[in-house]
């Protein structure tokens, strides 16, 4: 997987936090991520959850303290409820006119539901409760309330109006405070409906909700009154019109009837259909018999009336032929003897010719015979389709006149219906039946509350603490999408692939210089711990040249440089240290130098014979030899990607057991990937707080980009609890690094052609500068 690829697969901070830290998708047997799914690590959300403990801790206290004062100022309200069961009406008088519903009890509890939230019945109970001058109904605490009370009293403004004005606005408002309160919801499969009200007073609350349930039964009486009156008027108007519909068509089928002077019976229309049947099947008959006779006459027509099936038929033609077929015979087996002119040959032949006539003459007969028949048909077929359009028009007519004549008797049929059906109707309906019918019965009338509906301590302190997950989960998820930052190893690893082969512990800044000179512990065995990790990972020959380099300057790649070398001087290997940097070298201050002459010199050709400091120099670490930048060029970039500083690193790698480049930061310059292209393995320093991923992804990108293979990184100031041992790659990648190394090694040979390696020269002989002049040129 390339490095893009995993920087795509990585996603944000914020997203990889919340799925259990760094993103893993579906894996394959070899544990590389897939593409669908992300998985949730329950151990990387406990460590989220730990490293936030702060943030969540305050947002639960805050919501809990919130949810305590809300419980603490709520007002107890009671509830008071009741139950009623909605019968529906007998809509048997009217549902034959079809304005009855398809369910009558969900259109009765529909209906009843929406009457016990109206208006009008608000209206009622205001009034049988006299709730407007109730002090307890209307809220204490309103403006509005507040307002109407002074203005009753004749403290309030002008603008108040008088008193008969105020009391229709407290009687408005309390209407209104009623509609909004009393809450209506039927049982689910039932024909019960629930009235509850919500009120400070136990008892006000029951009044209402058992006065609301009155209010209802008795507006349903006066409704059903009010129905029974309209009904009984409605079905009176509607037997009138129907008699008079009745009489008229009745009157209107005699008439038909007499006007048309016919009689229809289903005899006349059977005998009219099996004539147009027989008559279309000799029709089709006909006309399949014209086809043929038409396709015949065709071929008479193109000159081919011997083919014609009536001539092979003719036995006297066959005769005819199978004759002079024998003549002819006869007259080609003479014709090898006897000149045509000969008696016997001149009769053959008039007999030839006499019968070839008699065939021709036969063949025309047939022929004429075939369209005289071709006419017949075609005779045949005009008669009998006019015969069965005659037929058709007279079932036409036929059609026409029944389904005038049906139409009528219908309309007769259905008046008559509807009017019997409509004095039926008005017989069966009753007043007084109507009106002891109230449409409902009451289950359980409402009963005065003994515990408060709300506030519930429970629900409010479970709100509390969801509110608090939300709102934790909202700043976690904040920090994290603005902290671009990497939370320890493990983040690095599953945001990009590679391993962390190193943990460099955090040292303060000001005792860097004097833990590096000192020799302390902790450095030199995160640095052990380093080099054991690079040998595994790339092989214990595989590694000649080591670029080291990092995505923003700052990341300690120096300092980490200096001290792997020592590390592995301690394993007796010949170490070079070079400072490639030369846009802000620092590698000559820990080694106490000056950088009046080094790299940039070398590979500029500026180094005069008169100039005595050596290219390499020792330093005072055994086995340990370093180059300096040397001046700052123009131009670093191009210095570092010319063939001369392959042929440098080429020479210095046949002389060295291992050369260290300690290589610019790769952010925004072509310096360290101008330089990957030289090295065998590239090893990439990460700052353990700082360091954003955006930057990292960037730079891998552009080393991948020039062929280089980052072996992994090397975390430097890393906090003392992520301290931990480096896991160590497999065998089959140190094995596949041995072999690009090799290639490496071989192509060099490009350059230095079949120059000895030789062995290191004395350091104390000489400025080194002969040799090295000498391989570059």
């Amino acid at each position: 997987m390339s490095i893009a690829t995993r920087r795509a697969h990585t996603g944000a901070p914020a997203a990889r936090a919340f799925a259990g830290g760094p993103v893993c998708h579906h894996c394959d047997g070899r544990g590389q991520p897939g593409d669908d799914m992300i998985v949730v690590d329950p151990i990387m959300l406990s460590k989220l959850a730990w490293r936030h403990r702060w943030t969540i801790t305050a947002s639960v206290s805050v919501c809990l303290l919130l949810g305590a004062l809300i419980t603490l100022v709520q007002t107890p309200v009671y509830r008071a409820v009741s139950k009623i069961e909605i019968v529906a009406p007998d809509t048997g008088e009217i549902a034959e006119l079809g304005i009855a519903a398809a369910d009558p009890g969900l259109r009765a509890v529909e209906t009843a539901r929406s009457r016990l939230v109206s208006r009008d019945l608000a209206g009622r109970v205001v009034e049988a409760l006299d709730l407007t001058g109730h002090e307890g109904f209307l809220a204490a605490g309103s403006v509005s309330a507040l307002i109407d009370r002074f203005a009753s009293a004749g403290v309030g403004s002008a603008a108040a109006g008088p008193a008969g004005q105020w009391a229709e606005t407290a009687r408005q408002r309390a209407i209104d405070r009623l509609a909004d309160g009393l809450t209506v919801s039927a049982v689910r499969d039932t024909a019960i409906v629930e009235i509850a009200f919500r009120h400070g007073d136990p008892q006000l609350a029951a009044r209402i909700v058992n006065q609301a349930v009155a209010s209802f039964l008795e507006q349903s009486l006066d409704r059903r009154e009010h129905a029974s009156a309209i009904v009984r008027e409605f079905l009176s108007a509607q037997v009138g019109t129907a008699s008079q519909r009745l009489e008229r068509s009745e009157l209107a089928l005699i008439d038909y009837a007499r006007q048309a002077g016919i009689t229809l019976d289903a005899d006349e229309r059977a005998m009219i259909l099996e004539s147009i049947d027989r008559v279309s099947t000799r029709l089709s008959e006909a006309r399949e018999r014209w086809r043929d006779l038409d396709r015949l006459v065709a071929q008479i027509e193109s000159g081919a009336a011997v083919s014609l099936p009536q001539v092979f038929a003719s036995e006297t033609i066959q005769a005819t032929r199978r004759e002079l077929m024998r003549l002819r015979a006869a007259y080609r087996q003479r014709q090898t003897t006897l000149k045509p002119g000969y008696p016997e040959m001149r009769r053959l032949s008039a007999q030839i010719g006499e019968l070839e006539r008699q065939i021709s003459g036969q063949v025309a007969e047939l022929a004429q015979s075939v369209r005289l028949q071709r006419d017949q048909a075609r005779a045949q077929v005009d008669a009998l389709g006019a015969e069965r359009a005659a037929l058709e028009s007279r079932q036409i007519d036929f059609e026409r006149k029944n389904v005038r004549y049906t139409i009528l008797r219908r309309q007769v049929d259905l008046a008559r219906a509807q009017y019997e059906q409509l004095v039926a109707a008005l017989n069966d309906v009753s007043v007084g039946a109507d009106l002891r019918r109230a449409g409902a019965s009451v289950i359980d009338p409402a009963a005065v509350p003994l515990q408060p509906a709300s506030p519930r301590p429970l629900l409010n302190l479970g709100l509390s603490l969801l509110m608090a997950g939300f709102v934790s989960i909202a700043a976690i998820y904040v920090r994290e999408a603005r902290n671009d930052a990497f939370a320890g190893p493990d983040d690095v690893e599953h945001a990009f692939g590679l391993p962390v082969l190193g943990l460099i512990p955090s040292v303060g800044a000001k005792r860097f210089e004097e833990a590096l000179l000192a020799g302390n512990a902790q450095l030199n065995e995160a640095h052990h711990i380093l080099r054991g990790s690079l040998q595994a990972s790339i092989g214990e020959h595989a590694m000649r040249t080591l670029l080291i380099t990092s995505a923003v300057p700052g990341e300690g790649k120096t300092a980490l440089a200096f001290l792997l070398a020592q590390q592995f001087a301690a394993i007796d290997r010949r170490v070079l240290l070079i400072d490639a940097d030369m846009r802000a070298p620092r590698l000559h201050t820990l080694f106490r130098a000056d950088n009046a002459f080094g790299l940039s010199n070398v590979l500029t050709n500026t180094a005069r014979d008169s100039i005595r400091t050596p290219v390499f120099r020792r330093s005072a670490a055994r086995r340990v030899d370093f180059v300096t930048s040397g001046t700052l060029p123009p131009s670093p970039a191009s210095l570092l990607a010319s063939d001369r500083m392959g042929l440098m690193i080429d020479y210095c790698r046949h002389r060295y057991d291992l050369v260290i480049i300690d290589a610019p930061a790769v952010d925004g310059i072509s310096d360290a990937t101008a330089l990957a292209r030289w090295t065998d393995a590239t090893l990439f320093v990460i700052a353990a707080t700082g360091t954003r991923r955006a930057d990292v992804g960037d730079a891998l990108k552009r080393l991948q980009a020039v062929g280089a293979d980052p072996v992994g990184f090397a975390m430097t100031r890393l906090p003392a609890r992520h301290a931990r041992k480096p896991v160590e790659q497999p065998r089959t990648q140190a094995r596949s690094r041995d072999r690009r190394a090799d290639q490496r090694r071989r192509s060099s040979r490009r350059w230095h052609g079949a120059r000895g390696t030789g062995p290191v020269p004395d350091h104390d002989a000489g400025p080194f500068m002969p040799d090295v002049r000498g391989h570059l040129a």
